[in-house]
């Protein structure tokens, strides 16, 4: 018998944790920088796609059948998804000055494990095809949307000379 932490089921409970994580993390952003309303928009959007993303992981581990779910899960992966699952929001969005620190922070939250693991789930577990492009094709555009940060809020010099609301 498999233990439970090494399951599938338990990959996508640590998954959607990851996500839900990241959501807290933006909506904190997002009251950081309310002094600028661009700024907090553009993290509540961020905040609004996380919450899609957990939705999605639910909906897909929902359709899985008990036997997906208790068979073993991928290592590397697993470890990825409780590495993000436990990320310090609080403690994270406490030590944070300026929109430059803020976007340091996501862009490697974002770049590093959580769209892997979400990328890996809708690739192993999703089954239609044409539904998985779909939600590939926005996660594409998701991260994107960190790449034209510079476009919105100026490059790194700029960003650092805009402050918190603390």
């Amino acid at each position: 018998m498999i233990s439970y932490e090494k399951t599938v089921g338990h990959h996508f409970d640590l998954a959607i944790r990851a996500e839900d994580q990241a959501r807290d993390f933006y909506i904190g952003l997002m009251e950081l920088f309310q002094p600028y309303p661009e700024i907090a928009a553009f993290w509540r959007k961020i905040a609004a796609e996380e919450v899609e993303h957990a939705r999605q992981l639910k909906q897909i581990r929902d359709n899985l059948t008990p036997e997906q779910l208790s068979a073993l899960a991928d290592p590397e992966m697993l470890d990825n998804s409780r590495r993000v699952s436990h990320f310090p929001v609080q403690e994270t969005l406490a030590n944070i000055t300026n929109l430059e620190e803020a976007y340091q922070i996501a862009n490697e939250l974002e770049n590093a494990e959580i769209n892997a693991v979400f990328e890996f789930m809708m690739v192993r577990f999703m089954e239609d095809e044409e539904t998985r492009a779909f939600v590939l094709s926005q996660l594409q555009d998701h991260i994107s949307q960190f790449i034209d940060v510079t476009d919105k809020f100026g490059g790194p010099q700029e960003r650092r000379l805009i402050s918190v609301a603390k």
